[in-house]
């Protein structure tokens, strides 16, 4: 690893240590450079100073500020993560040319894709990269399509998150259980073709399509893109917005499923009172609908938490059918198609599967969930905490289903 400028236009070696620092000349000796030396390499774009891979991930944890808390953070994070897509590649000579690659971002709320080349393709590129390492990777980000190195792609470097992620493979000809149960993005149904091809397939692009891919669109112009049509050169929808739209409709979802119990308890609580104080000044036969036992309050609860999953997961089911319908009347007009997929108007079978699963799974957990809540709110002393904890439990298992199933 040689210097390079950061987006700041700072000179900058191995993984964000700022060589304007005032013990830069003293760190760079320790592993025999001499900061001039490394400066002009950055001038000039020739790799004669360089780090190893091991000695930059020692200054990354001994000499950039804030790494040691963030690299424990971000350890845990991807253990946790790797669970859902265990597609890691825990060693950078296990990358293969032509691999669809892929590294989280934002604790695991996106993926940030590419493709690997070596540094003999590199040298295809146009302009060709003043950096080239063995294993490079071609990525498509807000600022056009760009050549980095294995260590910069794996890096996230945001204003509030600075850490490195584990590198990892998208999964091609995944049958459909697996496709189902994992998370979008990690694996695709779609056969893909031949590593020599992906490779041309991506310089082609960098050299002759850059201008078109110049302008960073999130529907139709990501990373996820890039890389997939590199792969199988089928231009369709990203899993990822597709992902993102379940979302949107999984959180209406669930402010309907929580928000429905605490409604429904108020109003019946409110016509109680009104009955109450009714039967108290004249006294009738309608004082037999006043619910006065706790297991009458438990059996309303429970029917009342069924009937919202119930209509939660009716209101997935009704959006996504929907949608299916609409991609069998226009899956023969290929351009139609393309763009109903991509805006998230249409969706294919094996993916329409997919979001029934994680709908059912969601919706499931978040009913059995709200009966632990019940079961909680029962022996809690102050007013209305049956309904309190039945919401807030079945939050939490709404959650957990979807985060489960995706």
């Amino acid at each position: 690893l040689w210097c390079y400028y950061d987006t700041k236009n700072i000179s900058t070696i191995g993984v964000g240590f700022n060589l304007q620092r005032a013990d830069a000349a003293a760190v760079m000796a320790k592993y025999n450079l001499t900061l001039a030396n490394v400066l002009k390499d950055c001038a000039q774009g020739t790799p004669k100073s360089c780090l190893s891979s091991e000695q930059a991930d020692d200054i990354r944890k001994t000499h950039v500020a804030g790494f040691a808390i963030e690299w424990k953070i971000n350890a845990v994070l991807n253990v946790f993560l790797n669970s859902f897509t265990e597609s890691a590649i825990p060693n950078p000579s296990q990358v293969n040319r032509g691999d669809h690659v892929y590294a989280l971002r934002s604790f695991g709320f996106y993926q940030h894709h590419g493709i690997t080349i070596t540094g003999a393709d590199a040298s295809r590129l146009i302009p060709k990269p003043p950096i080239i390492e063995p294993i490079m990777v071609i990525e498509q980000n807000q600022g056009g399509l760009n050549v980095v190195t294995l260590e910069k792609f794996t890096y996230e470097d945001g204003k509030l998150i600075k850490a490195k992620h584990f590198l990892r493979r998208a999964q091609y000809n995944a049958n459909l259980a697996s496709y189902a149960i994992k998370r979008r993005g990690s694996r695709y149904i779609e056969k893909a073709l031949p590593q020599e091809e992906i490779v041309e397939n991506a310089i082609r692009i960098y050299n002759t399509e850059k201008e078109n891919w110049s302008c960073y669109s999130v529907f139709t112009r990501n990373c996820e893109h890039f890389a997939f049509i590199c792969s199988t050169r089928i231009s369709m929808s990203s899993e990822q917005v597709l992902s993102m739209y379940d979302h949107l409709a999984n959180f209406g979802n669930l402010a309907l499923g929580t928000g429905l119990p605490f409604v429904f308890s108020t109003c019946r609580k409110l016509v109680w009172n009104v009955v109450r104080i009714g039967e108290k000044l004249a006294p009738s036969s309608i004082a037999n609908l006043t619910i006065t036992s706790l297991d009458e309050l438990i059996k309303a609860c429970l029917l009342g938490n069924g009937i919202t999953a119930a209509a939660g997961f009716g209101f997935e089911f009704l959006m996504l059918t929907t949608r299916l319908i609409i991609y069998f009347c226009i899956k023969n007009n290929k351009k139609k198609c393309i763009k109903y997929l991509a805006a998230g108007w249409a969706i294919k079978p094996e993916q329409y599967a997919q979001c029934l699963v994680q709908a059912a799974t969601g919706n499931a957990a978040s009913f059995g969930m709200s009966l632990l809540g019940l079961a909680a709110g029962i022996v809690m002393p102050f007013p209305g905490s049956t309904v309190i904890f039945s919401i807030i439990f079945g939050f939490i298992g709404y959650v957990l289903g979807r985060v489960g199933s995706s």
